[in-house]
């Protein structure tokens, strides 16, 4: 991500790395509640229901964790300008491609592809089920409101960011993943 769009770009990846960490933040106090209902559920069924959301919710911040990584690295090797640096021998031959810097794109479409998945896993916590719909709901209406708005704002600025890099496809799917569930 060298040239014009660099400054624009790095500005981009810390919003939507920002975004993504409150919400990483915010999603522990609805993983706690969760698990405190399960414990106190009046029949085993609701309690598997409760801890099947409180694993996908977990399973989700595991996401937002792997989205940050990623995001993390891709900003330090643009800070950096490592970008494709590959390994040259004693008498400036190479590149030796074995010894290389990963491209930021790669780390741009996986940082994507993790806030994607987090993004459906959140979805698929407060999916209703046939026999409990009720459970469907934030325990935290709060701090959920703070996750759901941290991850629409990153999905967009990722989504921007994708599409400067002519990911458009990826844009596209990244943009049409985030519609959260009616929780509140």
């Amino acid at each position: 991500m060298t040239g014009p769009n660099t400054f624009a770009g790095e500005q981009r990846l810390r919003s939507v790395s920002e975004a993504v960490s409150i919400a990483f933040r915010h999603v522990a106090t609805e993983k706690r509640a969760l698990t405190m209902d399960a414990k106190r559920a009046s029949s085993k069924e609701r309690e598997r229901t409760l801890n099947r959301m409180g694993q996908t919710l977990f399973e989700a911040a595991q996401e937002l964790r792997t989205t940050l990584l990623r995001l993390g690295s891709l900003y330090g090797l643009q800070a950096l300008d490592l970008n494709g640096l590959a390994a040259q021998d004693d008498t400036g031959t190479g590149p030796y491609w074995m010894i290389m810097m990963p491209e930021l794109d790669e780390d741009l479409l996986d940082a994507a592809d993790s806030l994607d998945t987090a993004v459906q896993k959140l979805a698929e916590t407060y999916s209703p089920t046939r026999k409990h719909p009720d459970l469907a709901v934030a325990r935290h209406p709060d701090h959920m409101q703070m996750v759901f708005n941290a991850l629409r704002m990153a999905t967009t600025v990722l989504t921007a960011e994708l599409a400067v890099h002519g990911y458009h496809k990826g844009a596209e799917n990244l943009r049409d993943t985030f519609s959260p569930a009616a929780m509140f």
